[in-house]
């Protein structure tokens, strides 16, 4: 467990005192806790592993908050860096003068760290911009976005292309776990329209031994709690099993699975009982058959253990399936720039709302806002939290019988 320093809602002040005192301007971001400027300076949710460990403070009104407050981070010309340098010694200094205490996790309930397997990353390139891409690694990087500190990603990287998907995880702000492969990472070019079209280079061979590796590495880091969340298509070589296996093993220690896969993937996963289950209605239909969908998902929540069933359906929204509720959650007419990454957008926006144990409308409501207010950006850029937020408050949540 990584050391952490624990810090009051009293200490949080303090140390934004002092920090003015020195002459940096500070801002509050209900979404990412604080920010300090002086130059260009950002305090807010990071990996613990960047600039220091991480730093908490225990929200009184709330015994399972703790926001991180760490990951200096500068950008821009040389003179502006100089600034930051300087704004970075200043907080350092303040830290230092401190009377802190050292644990080795927050107090109060842990939060759960998020696991994104992404089995067959890509570099996706659009308009000349790359992002670390695959379903799983939009999933990780959409939790950063939502300020999620603790968010890990698993994947094979090979060759030079490899060598980049992990620079720009590493610049996504994600932390990750990769075992290095012979073939090349594939490479996806997006090209622009709606729907958008891709067109992907050949998908690398892994080896059982390649993927044993990369198992143990998930195994070694979930603990009781974790959410695992299981998606995308998959490498030559990669059995469709896959899934199934890391479900048995989320069981075994005690961690949460949530599968979005298709076709033969998710017909094996469903029979492990994953915690929540969100493909697309085409997926779920290549099961149901001809069987009303409401009813299919609701008879797979009853009769398997599933926790949620969700499948989404692009501007009709989702239909939410827990063990108390069935719904459907409606996103507003927005101008839609970009699909890609908007369904994994929304499985961050489930994951969060599970994290702060919301019900089961703001669940749904806040899932949809995600993809929503994700599809509304260029590329694979995916939504902030306050943006998500912000389109939370514009997604309608009804019975389906009413609608």
């Amino acid at each position: 467990m990584v050391q952490r320093r624990i810090y009051t809602d009293n200490t949080v002040q303090e140390i934004i005192g002092k920090l003015e005192k020195l002459g940096c301007s500070i801002q509050k971001d209900d979404y990412c806790g604080f920010s300090a400027a002086k130059g260009h300076i950002e305090l807010c949710a990071r990996p613990p592993d960047r600039w220091m460990d991480c730093l908490y403070y225990q929200n009184n009104s709330s015994a399972n908050a703790s926001i991180s407050i760490t990951d200096i981070h500068w950008e821009g010309n040389e003179e502006t860096q100089a600034f930051c340098r300087k704004g970075k010694e200043l907080y350092l200094q303040v830290l230092n003068g401190l009377k802190t205490r050292t644990v080795y996790a927050p107090t109060g309930k842990k939060l759960p760290a998020i696991h994104a397997v992404s089995l067959n990353s890509a570099i996706d390139t659009i308009n000349e911009n790359k992002y670390a891409g695959g379903k799983g690694l939009n999933v990780a990087r959409a939790l950063t976005n939502l300020g999620i500190h603790e968010v890990y990603a698993y994947t094979f990287a090979g060759g030079s292309n490899g060598k980049e998907l992990c620079r720009l995880i590493e610049e996504a702000g994600v932390h990750y776990e990769a075992v290095e492969i012979p073939d090349e990472t594939r490479i996806t070019h997006i090209l622009q329209g709606l729907p958008e079209r891709k067109q992907s280079t050949q998908s690398p061979a892994v080896t059982d031994n390649e993927l044993v590796q990369l198992i143990q590495k998930i195994e070694n880091n979930i603990s009781p709690n974790d959410i695992v969340v299981l998606t995308g298509s998959l490498p030559k070589g990669v059995s469709p099993r896959i899934y199934a296996t890391l479900i048995v093993d989320c069981h075994i220690f005690g961690a949460k699975a949530v599968l979005d896969a298709t076709a033969r993937q998710l017909r094996l996963g469903l029979l492990q009982m994953p915690y929540a289950v969100k493909p697309n209605v085409e997926e779920w239909k290549t099961i149901a058959g001809n069987e009303n969908l409401k009813s299919f998902l609701s008879k797979k929540v009853y009769e398997s253990g599933i926790k949620y069933a969700m499948a989404m359906n692009g501007r009709e929204g989702m239909l939410f399936v827990s063990e108390n509720k069935c719904l459907q959650a409606i996103p507003p007419e927005i101008i839609v720039k970009s699909t890609v990454g908007s369904g994994d957008a929304a499985t961050a926006g489930f994951i969060y709302s599970q994290i702060q144990s919301w019900t089961d409308e703001e669940t749904a409501r806040f899932a949809v806002a995600c993809g929503t207010a994700s599809a509304e950006k260029e590329g694979t850029d995916l939504c902030t939290l306050e943006e998500a937020l912000q389109m939370k408050e514009r997604v309608q949540v009804i019975l389906p019988e009413q609608g």
